[in-house]
């Protein structure tokens, strides 16, 4: 029987900073999403209405959203008529007001109820990979199978399925995997990697608010060897790409990134971002959008011992950084890393498979490459793990989503909690799953109201097998 979910009524996290005490305090696309983008297993995604992001893919002195407020003037979001400076912060994800912080003065505390399940294929398994909004609801993507399938659906603010549901993205069975979202301000883009063509490649796609393919599919990558775990960006006006790709030395990766327009056209070609570590490749990629830069995360090393690295990129690729900064020194297995865009600088957050705890840590990294906060453990597992962060940066704090299996619940359960910008806790360490066995492989979005959405993959209480679910974190403002 399905177990009812209950609340811990600790759980509420503040959002905004209140004199920098404990109880003030992104995706996207990780995050880094909300009307505004997402990450997913095999890459992350950020952009659309989160601090930094403008546009929608007008010139910078059209008024495109009727507000009386251009980009050029300091219209933070010229999508959203509700974002403008001056603006009257609400619940709903945007910066109402252009001072760099989303929902001031709001809180997010658990919705309720029981989750969702979202995928309703045959397939016995399936796993989340991507989530957005358009601010109405949300775009969720999963994998079903052993990647034969990725299927897109439309959901309401809590989880259910738009009509007509399911609709396929992948083409047949291509051993497709992926699928990280982003909400461009009247699509969806998605990207994605099968090799329908034989090896693996890169592709993407533009989507209605249904999930409707608006154009044909667009081929990213076409050289020999593998091109796997792609990222998506968004700036507001143009789209960034960025995969681990094996056409440079057969079984040694680097990464490659592409520049593209909001109708999915590529704009110049395709760019090396890495190059080979000393005999070691350069690895499942995640990119985060910001004001003036693009950020990327990646790690490098053998099985057991992995180098987070992180470098910033001029908006078309041009490196701003000598090299790459290392965030951990090769001792431990760092992995299951993400970036988001937090107002002025990056966090940077992995967890540790061998350091002690094996924690969730995190980094603050300015656009200089200047680490101005460094390597912090946000998570207090003991001698249990936490892995898979998801983070959603608010500019001036930071709310941090991942599995964790210190309750002994068969498994691993999800956690929240809120980190202030130089990642001091706010509030604290507040499960948030409640089924027996593994919730796993969390994606957070901004949603409708402000809400936030997670996507996950937990063991359904009815089927008794892997499946996608989804559950809400409600936002409501301060008295």
């Amino acid at each position: 029987m399905r177990s009812r979910m209950t609340w811990a009524c600790g759980f509420c996290l503040v959002l905004s900073a209140c004199s920098g005490s404990p109880g003030g305090s992104a995706q996207g696309g990780q995050s880094s999403g909300g009307a505004g983008g997402t990450g997913g297993v095999a890459g992350t995604s950020t952009g659309g209405t989160g601090a930094g992001a403008t546009g929608c893919g007008k010139a910078a002195d059209d008024d495109a959203d009727g507000d009386g407020w251009t980009e050029a003037a300091g219209d933070c979001d010229d999508c959203a008529a509700a974002v403008h400076p001056g603006g009257v912060e609400v619940c709903d994800g945007r910066d109402n007001d252009c001072n760099g912080v989303i929902d001031d003065g709001a809180v997010i505390t658990p919705a309720g109820g029981a989750p969702v399940r979202v995928s309703t294929s045959s397939f016995p398994d399936a796993a989340p990979s991507g989530l957005a909004s358009n601010g109405d609801a949300y775009l969720a993507a999963y994998t079903s199978g052993q990647g034969e399938h990725i299927f897109t659906t439309g959901l309401l603010a809590d989880g259910s399925a738009i009509p007509p549901g399911d609709v396929e993205l992948s083409v047949g069975e291509s051993d497709s995997f992926g699928g990280p979202a982003v909400w461009l301000g009247d699509r969806y883009g998605v990207v994605w990697q099968d090799r329908r063509h034989g090896n693996y490649e890169v592709f993407f796609t533009l989507l209605n608010a249904q999930g409707d393919k608006r154009i044909p599919d667009v081929r990213i990558s076409a050289a020999d060897g593998f091109s796997i775990y792609p990222s998506l960006g968004w700036n507001g006006s143009e789209l960034v790409v960025v995969w681990q790709d094996e056409r440079d030395n057969p079984g040694l990766y680097n990464v490659y990134g592409q520049v593209m327009d909001i109708d999915g056209n590529p704009i110049g070609g395709t760019l090396a971002l890495t190059s080979d570590q000393v005999g070691f490749g350069n690895e499942a990629p995640w990119v985060a959008v910001g004001t003036d830069s693009v950020g990327v995360v990646w790690s490098s090393g053998s099985t057991d011992s992995r180098v987070v690295r992180f470098q910033t990129f001029a908006p078309d690729l041009t490196p701003l950084l000598a090299a790459p900064i290392a965030l951990t020194d090769g001792t431990t297995n760092a992995r299951g890393y993400t970036v988001a865009w937090n107002k002025d600088n990056y966090v940077v957050a992995w967890h540790d498979e061998s350091a002690s705890p094996r924690a969730i840590y995190a980094a603050v990294v300015e656009q200089d490459g200047t680490i101005t906060v460094p390597v912090t453990a946000l998570s207090n597992p003991g001698s249990a793990r936490s892995r898979n962060p998801t983070v959603k940066a608010f500019g001036d704090r930071v709310l941090v989503v991942y599995q964790d299996n210190r309750d002994g619940n068969q498994g691993d359960e999800l956690y929240a909690r809120m980190v202030d910008d130089k990642l001091s806790p706010l509030t604290a360490e507040e499960r948030i799953t409640f089924w027996p066995k593994d919730s796993t492989y969390p994606i957070a979005s901004f949603g409708p109201g402000g809400n936030v959405g997670v996507l996950y993959r937990d063991y359904d209480q009815v089927s008794f097998e892997q499946q996608v679910h989804f559950l809400s974190l409600s936002c409501a403002m301060a008295p």
